[in-house]
């Protein structure tokens, strides 16, 4: 297990005064703005939302990219190089601290105790959701600078239909982009299958043999299904393959020259089915498998004989059961029950294999005193067998001051647990 620091007691207070500029938002204006849900995990107009979130929509039909590339784009976020690829910071705290979500679930494949973003394709990715602060209260470890939500796109209505796409771009820094999906689309359903292959050439430091940037050789393919099986009854899946092949330089302070490379493999399968039991309450339940693995060496590049090899695999399995309920016209009230397993594998480990497992407990009350004022306590407690159990309270609100001021204060706690 390595060595990171453990965080313990992290509170992070937050207070954000948003105001916004053009046409005064008016009663029922709301419907005409986005929608977010990371910040409650209950969908709000971006305006009446609790918590501050940042939503930056991905165009349907913009050249394929990676999350790295994506939010260097961004001019209010801070990205920096890691062991592999690039990570992201907010709230001053690196990458380490920052949890990364796709749909409300992890993303398994951490380096250095992040994960590398370029290695995150957005192919499908209809918004990315960012709250920065204290998340832990309702994601539970790593959620301590902030969070980030990839919102994949859903079905829409409409007649049913069979289309597909290619798409082919090359940019000026040697990096080659195709991908390929075709989908059909019933009244009923949608049956999505996706591929894409992305080549990009090492990028070297400045008068150095380091590279900068890793060359990567990226093969994804997937199936994702939308099913509307009844009325009151929806179901989501999605199963997946990737291969990524990383190659790059590294020079010793003492000038030794190491060629690197590392073959990736990532394998998913997540359903998600989501049954209305009344007009005023919905159960749905989450549940994942990713298996990563990663054969990583390097050898001197005049002494090729002197090398280092190491096989790596881990295994996250990750089921969420989540009720919501209206009680009355002023609750809206959110329990959850979160179970997480990881595996891993490594040459490294003095064992075969080491083993955690987290069980985690929430509620939420999303309490609106009036039109203006909208209070939300919630709690969680999480045990973690590697660790210690935690108990996590958060505290937000919401006032609208006039139709153009918001006032959002929020207070939490986070944590992170110690890495594998």
């Amino acid at each position: 297990m390595s060595n990171c620091s453990q965080i313990m007691n992290n509170f992070l207070a937050s207070l954000l005064l948003s105001i916004l500029g053009g046409t005064p938002l008016l009663a029922g204006s709301a419907d005409l703005e986005e929608i977010v849900v990371t910040g409650t995990q209950s969908e709000h107009s971006s305006w009446h939302s609790p918590i501050s979130t940042q939503s930056l929509q991905l165009e349907e039909n913009a050249p394929p990219q990676n999350l790295a590339d994506f939010l260097s784009q961004q001019s209010s976020f801070e990205l920096s190089p890691s062991i592999r690829g690039r990570t992201l910071r907010l709230q001053g705290l690196e990458g380490k601290h920052i949890l990364v979500l796709r749909d409300g679930q992890r993303i398994s494949g951490k380096v250095g105790d992040s994960l590398d973003l370029e290695s995150i394709d957005l192919s499908g990715i209809e918004r990315i959701e960012i709250i920065a602060g204290a998340g832990s209260a309702l994601y539970g470890s790593e959620a301590v600078g902030g969070v980030i939500n990839l919102i994949s796109r859903r079905q829409k209505a409409g007649p049913a239909a069979v289309s597909q796409e290619i798409k082919l771009s090359q940019s000026s820094d040697q990096r080659s982009h195709l991908s390929a999906q075709g989908t059909i689309h019933r009244e009923a359903s949608e049956h999505q299958l996706f591929l894409r292959k992305n080549l990009s050439a090492p990028q070297d430091k400045s008068g150095s043999e380091a590279t900068r940037f890793s060359g990567r050789d990226t093969l994804a393919i997937g199936i994702r299904q939308d099913w509307q099986l009844r009325p009151e009854l929806n179901l989501l899946s999605k199963i997946s393959f990737e291969s990524d092949k990383l190659k790059g330089t590294d020079v010793s302070g003492a000038g030794a020259i190491w060629e690197r490379s590392n073959a990736i493999q990532r394998q998913e399968l997540a359903l998600a089915p989501q049954l209305k039991l009344s007009p005023t309450t919905e159960l749905r339940l989450e549940s994942q498998v990713q298996i990563y693995s990663d054969r990583y060496r390097s050898a001197l590049r005049r002494r090729p004989e002197e090398q280092q090899q190491e096989k790596s695999e881990e295994k996250l399995t990750q089921h969420t059961l989540k009720l919501q309920t209206a009680a009355g016209l002023d609750h809206l009230l959110t329990f959850g029950l979160e179970e997480l397993s990881e595996t891993l594998k490594a040459d490294r480990l003095n064992r075969s294999k080491v083993k955690r497992q987290r069980l985690a407990l929430f509620m939420q009350d999303e309490y609106s005193l009036n039109e203006s004022l909208l209070l939300v306590p919630g709690l969680r407690l999480e045990d973690d067998s590697q660790y210690a159990t935690q108990t996590l309270g958060k505290f937000a609100l919401r006032y609208a001051w006039d139709e153009r001021t918001v006032l959002r204060p929020s207070y939490g706690q986070a944590y992170r647990a110690p890495s594998f």
